[in-house]
């Protein structure tokens, strides 16, 4: 145990934590200033919840959301996740994580709410990890761990992201590091620790398992006396039943919106769910983190040697990452491109650092020499992962398909097919793709290794069958699947073919421009539209993502229908232009002639690139003498990169079939 802590090595360790959450929190600012990402999934609705908390004091969500409708301020108009109870508008989401960000979103908006979340991780979790990894290494390679282990997408993209797992995760690894220090605790220690708990409660209805397992651990391991005791019994059953009192009257259920029934995933889809939140090569925690890929040798090490904390530490794991694998109800093949998002393992993966940690301390000055090199190579392979998703954030998000070329993941096309791949649609496919059945035989003997660690001739037999397993790896990896060599099954499987990106006009660069050009229209795809007066300076009235583009052949289309009657001449101009507007793509004209009041009509711009494109955007130019609408810009991926050989474009103007627009208000 190394009880002196240096204060040269605690600085550089909380310099580490500072540069996390700076880095996260710029990360957070330029793409949201840009366009690269916005709030998407359940984010708009914790901040709902946000704003009613802060401006009304009440969780009764209407007025927020019409408020939100008409001024664009988070999001928009969008569909409510609500129960209409006697209450009032009731969100189905567990408040904690609104209630949490409703000071920072009322000093700073969205980007204020976000780097609150960049503050709570980079800080929380670094000194988490320091704390955990300074008692078992000297000073200096702990700090340097430490920076290592924050420098990766879990932390600079996903610290900023409005969830509630990644926080959770943070809570609950510091609750475990305080359990089990080796150090006196205090009142106001025990304090805190329950209040964690109450915390994880709040933050999600499914973190209710998790607490309920630290709290016994808590006092099974430390058995506390019955005035701490009683503590405890007063904060969790005010915590508790205030939540249990909000779910039954918003709900009628102490669940909530959640149900049992929705862990309903046969046993084939759960395993798949188990391996692909640890080992998909997009989605995967040792993917976006390898550092914590020793804790499973660790984790074998500690079953061999029947450490006493093996059981509790498998339990609490198990508790945060089995309830996401077994919920088959909220993805898999009814969900076009849907699978288990990378951040519901962001709440179980840093419980890792506690088999790291009780390794290392037994192997002593031998996996402390290891410590400094390992982070120089996860920093390489981090910084060559970053060029990809830091100008494409939406990377990390979860999009999958049959064909593996089309998925999104941390890795260009060409390494994919010798990396796993999960989420193939049917439960037995993902057995029979030779790249995952690799990687999970690389995982298992990893828990080998650590099970023969101290077995001399056990480990020397374990060494051939590595050895064997690699010479084995290199002759048959990468694999490309029949599905995606052939062009005619590209065409069928492209998931992206069946769900295009759609970008929403109302919410797309320029942000200044978005809550007084926003228009509400029953007829547009979201419920809304952008409209181009009053318009920007430059007649640019939409424009961005900014997206990162393989080789292959994309349709761009755009909505757009006239306010008013408009003369002869162009309406609008259409265009893709790549390396932030230095290179035009493709370009078209849309006729005013061409764009009618009562039907939106569609312009299309069809391109074939050879090569990589960076820094994507997809603009409207509007004639000041038109005045028009803007519903969406939606990108399809038609052909992937093996079809291309030749940089094309075609331009196409058709009406829709659609049914003229009504005047009606549908909303909400």
């Amino acid at each position: 145990m190394h009880a002196v802590l240096p204060q040269a090595a605690g600085r550089r360790a909380a310099a580490a934590c500072m540069l996390a959450v700076a880095a996260s929190a710029a990360l957070a600012a330029w793409w949201q200033a840009t366009g690269r990402i916005r709030a998407t999934g359940d984010e708009p609705h914790y901040l709902i919840i946000a704003a009613s908390a802060l401006r009304d004091g009440d969780l009764d969500l209407r007025n927020n959301y019409e408020h939100d409708a008409e001024t664009g301020e988070i999001y928009g108009v969008m569909r409510p996740h609500v129960w209409r109870t006697d209450a009032g508008w009731r969100s189905f989401h567990t408040p904690g994580l609104g209630l949490l960000l409703a000071a920072p979103f009322g000093l700073g908006g969205v980007f204020g709410a976000r780097a609150a979340l960049c503050l709570l991780v980079g800080a929380g979790l670094g000194w988490t990890v320091w704390r955990w990894l300074a008692a078992r290494l000297p000073p200096g390679d702990a700090a340097i761990a430490t920076a290592g282990l924050l420098g990766c997408p879990p932390v600079l993209f996903g610290a900023s992201r409005l969830y509630p797992d990644l926080p959770a995760g943070v809570v609950a690894a510091a609750m475990l590091v305080w359990l089990l220090a080796d150090r006196r605790r205090t009142r106001g220690g025990w304090t805190g620790f329950w209040l964690g708990a109450a915390a994880l409660c709040w933050l999600h209805v499914k973190f209710v398992i998790p607490a309920a397992v630290l709290a016994a651990w808590a006092v099974w391991r430390l058995r506390p006396g019955r005035r701490l005791l009683a503590d405890a019994a007063a904060l969790l059953g005010v915590a508790g039943g205030a939540l249990a009192w909000l779910q039954v009257t918003t709900a009628g259920r102490l669940l909530g919106a959640r149900q049992i029934a929705e862990l309903s995933s046969g046993l084939g889809q759960a395993a798949e769910a188990l391996a692909g939140l640890h080992l998909d090569q997009a989605q995967g925690m040792f993917f976006q983190q390898p550092l914590l890929l020793p804790g499973l040798a660790a984790l074998g090490w500690m079953v061999r040697r029947r450490h006493p904390l093996t059981l509790p530490w498998l339990l609490l794991y198990l508790s945060f990452i089995l309830p996401n694998a077994l919920n088959g109800s909220r993805y898999g093949s009814e969900d076009p491109g849907g699978a288990p998002a990378g951040r519901f393992a962001w709440s179980a993966m840093w419980l890792w650092i506690v088999p790291l940690g009780i390794w290392i301390e037994a192997e002593g000055a031998a996996a402390a020499r290891r410590v400094r090199p390992l982070a120089a190579a996860a920093a390489a392979y981090q910084a060559a992962l970053a060029v990809r998703w830091l100008p494409s954030p939406t990377a990390l998000q979860p999009l999958v398909s049959d064909l593996v070329w089309e998925r999104h993941s941390l890795f260009p096309v060409a390494a994919r097919y010798a990396l796993p791949s999960f989420y193939f649609g049917e439960p037995a496919v993902w057995l029979t793709y030779l790249p995952n059945v690799v990687w999970l035989a690389a995982a298992a003997l990893l828990v080998a290794t650590g099970w023969t660690w101290r077995a001399e001739k056990a480990r020397g037999r374990l060494r051939a069958v590595w050895l064997t397993g690699l010479a084995l790896a290199a002759l048959l990896l990468p694999v490309e699947p029949a599905a995606d060599r052939r062009r005619e099954e590209a065409l069928a499987g492209s998931v992206l073919g069946r769900l295009p990106r759609r970008f929403e006009a109302e919410r797309m660069a320029p942000a200044a421009f978005t809550a007084r050009a926003a228009r509400r229209d029953p007829s547009a795809s979201d419920g809304a539209a952008r409209a181009s007066t009053p318009g920007p300076p430059d007649g640019v009235v939409v424009f961005g993502p900014y997206v990162a583009l393989e080789p292959g052949r994309y349709r761009v289309e755009t909505a757009l229908r006239l306010l008013e009657p408009a003369s002869g001449g162009a309406a609008a101009r259409f265009d893709v232009a790549a390396s932030r507007g230095r290179t035009i793509v493709g370009a078209m004209d849309v006729p005013a002639a061409r764009l009618r009041q009562d039907r939106w009509s569609r312009a299309a711009i069809t391109f074939e690139t050879p090569d990589a494109l960076e820094d994507v955007e997809f603009r409207v130019h509007a004639n000041p003498a038109a005045a028009i609408l803007i519903d969406y810009v939606e990108l399809t991926p038609v052909l992937p990169r093996r079809t291309v050989t030749a940089a094309t474009v075609a331009t196409e103007i058709r009406e829709p079939t659609r049914k003229p627009i009504e005047n009606r208000e549908d909303w909400p």
